[in-house]
């Protein structure tokens, strides 16, 4: 038999009365203790599972102390669901909140509450910082214990908290694994682009005997490194700024800015370029592009882009295509130089990349053709994603119904 939440009266009370802040510092245990941290995806874990960099802190002594079961919540980060409850013990900064919950709250309840979209939109109300949250342009917005306490909500039962809590793990579960398998599907279709691609692009005119030939034979690499036009404040300029590059799954070079607003120093290109990003984690197939319809025939962009100038003896597009191959990728990759997670494209092996290059008639036919095969792939992948965004979307709305009791909660099965 359901149980119908959403037809009992919940009492309401602040949250400061269902919670306690735990701020204990960690001193001589430091060394004993795993530094954790909040994923907005996965919760709490350790912080080694999120990035290979070493901490720059000389000295956790002064980082709180985390217990199993406290709650977690990067306070910068809580308006985009960064919290999650601790599974082992640890630390974390002294940025952090850690949380306990009283005999009132369960801890599993509170990490479904806090995720949602009406307690998100309840932290957003009251995050601290510069700027507006909805633009996105908050500067060090945080969310302070004492004002995350003052929200109201209604609680039931811890029991039904439980029931609540242990039905959403199983749903969400659920959906999680169709979400999985839809995005093991898109990285076999990118597999399957990257062979077409190859096929199409490379060993189709090398085993058509095609004379080899160098990027920088056929192509200007990076020709100009700085802005020099010369424009009116108040004239626009096609803008491609660095989160376009990375992480984006695209290169957007639709967006138009003020001459004003762009800073001096980012990368020229004009109507007709190559644009291949050479750091990672966007050097992948499919994301060199030519730019075209440029505000003026001219843009700029991050300096985290390679840009290629087609000569007259090569295709823009057959140009992209080349740099969207296997071999351009594995080669690249093996040239990357920096620290991890910010690696780049070593200049030198654009410029000396060598391909075959077939006539331009034979160029512009074999991208036709391959534009053909990757449309088709990228319809099938947009409606992958079009599924899983709506998916994604009916998890927010099942949380957000649960937690507030607008739904029955079903029996769980053992």
């Amino acid at each position: 038999m359901s149980t119908r939440l959403s037809d009992r009266r919940w009492p309401r009370i602040r949250l400061k009365y269902a919670f306690r802040e735990i701020d204990q510092r960690v001193g001589s245990d430091a060394a004993h203790l795993p530094l954790l941290s909040v994923s907005i995806h996965r919760g709490v874990i350790p912080r080694a599972e999120m990035t290979d960099r070493e901490s720059r802190a000389d000295d956790f002594a002064g980082y709180k102390r985390v217990a199993r079961g406290d709650i977690v919540i990067n306070r910068m980060r809580a308006f985009e669901g960064g919290a999650g409850i601790s599974p082992r013990a640890g630390m974390v900064s002294s940025d952090y909140a850690v949380l306990r919950a009283s005999e009132r709250l369960s801890p599993e309840f509170f990490h479904y509450l806090i995720r949602s979209r009406w307690f998100v939109g309840e932290m957003t109300a009251r995050l601290r910082g510069i700027g507006s949250a909805d633009l996105g342009n908050v500067r060090t917005p945080r969310i302070n214990v004492d004002d995350l306490g003052d929200i109201e909500v209604a609680l039931p039962s811890v029991a039904d908290q439980c029931s609540i809590a242990d039905y959403l793990e199983h749903r969400l579960a659920e959906v999680a694994q169709v979400v999985d398998r839809t995005r093991r599907l898109d990285a076999l279709i990118d597999e399957r682009v990257r062979a077409a691609i190859t096929a199409s692009i490379v060993e189709g005119p090398l085993s058509a005997g095609a004379p080899s030939r160098r990027i920088r034979r056929v192509a200007q690499v990076n020709p100009e490194s700085k802005v020099f036009a010369r424009l009116e404040a108040d004239d626009l300029v096609t803008f491609l700024p660095l989160e376009a590059v990375w992480p984006g799954d695209r290169l957007d070079i639709s967006r138009v800015r003020r001459w004003q607003e762009v800073a001096s120093g980012f990368t020229r290109f004009v109507e007709g370029d190559v644009l291949v990003p050479k750091i990672t984690p966007t050097f992948e197939a499919g994301r060199a592009v030519v730019a075209r319809g440029l505000v003026g025939g001219m843009g700029v962009g991050s300096t985290e882009l390679n840009v290629l100038r087609p000569g007259r003896e090569i295709d823009a597009d057959f140009l992209a295509s080349v740099a969207n191959s296997t071999p351009f990728l594995e080669g690249g990759r093996a040239s990357m130089y920096g620290v991890a997670g910010q690696q780049r494209v070593a200049d030198g092996f654009v410029r000396d990349f060598k391909f075959a290059l077939p006539g331009l008639d034979v160029q512009k036919r074999l991208v036709t053709e391959l534009r053909r095969r990757l449309l088709e792939a990228s319809e099938m992948q947009d409606l992958h994603r079009r599924r899983t965004a709506l998916l994604l979307e009916r998890r927010d709305g099942l949380v957000a119904c649960a937690v507030t009791g607008q739904i029955e909660i079903p029996p769980v099965a053992a």
